[in-house]
């Protein structure tokens, strides 16, 4: 849960946000310094150590000084860059660069943390918008290019279509 977009923020709701991605739950102990909500750990005095701030959040404070607590109205600490992107895709055994280039439009689906015109430079490729299941291996074309994916790595260099 993230953040409300307005209304009055308090620093107990603004940390369990930070710590666990709960806004109205969740145990927080001690001081809470804003500072530290922002860029991680406890050095600033708070009672406990807070992650980084998710910056693939699509609004999140900065970290700079002075920190305000209007920056954080609609952080979500749980917000994923992944995105859905529609490509062309030869799962077959037989399976080739070309024939995933010659597959007519872009029937399917995949997560990653790119998007269709650098997809094949990116790390991991995602059946599911969360990112916790890798995309089935086989070929994948974003109609420039190709490249083999083995189910969790990259196992061929770009091929052009």
């Amino acid at each position: 849960m993230a953040i409300p977009a307005s209304g009055a923020l308090d620093f107990q709701n603004m940390a369990r946000e930070c710590a666990y991605g709960t806004w109205g739950s969740g145990n927080i102990t001690g001081a809470i310094s804003i500072r530290d909500l922002v860029a991680g750990g406890n050095s600033f005095g708070s009672g406990q150590s807070y992650p980084s701030i998710n910056t693939s959040s699509p609004s999140f404070p900065p970290n700079t000084t002075p920190v305000t607590v209007d920056s954080f109205y609609e952080y979500d600490k749980d917000a994923s860059s992944i995105s859905a992107i529609n490509v062309k895709y030869d799962g077959g055994r037989g399976g080739s660069a070309s024939s995933a280039c010659s597959i007519a439009g872009f029937p399917t689906t995949v997560y990653t943390e790119g998007n269709l015109a650098n997809f094949m430079s990116q790390t991991n490729l995602y059946a599911n918008s969360a990112g916790t299941a890798n995309a089935n291996g086989g070929w994948y074309s974003n109609g420039v290019s190709a490249r083999r994916w083995n189910g969790s790595s990259w196992t061929s260099a770009l091929t052009s279509c």
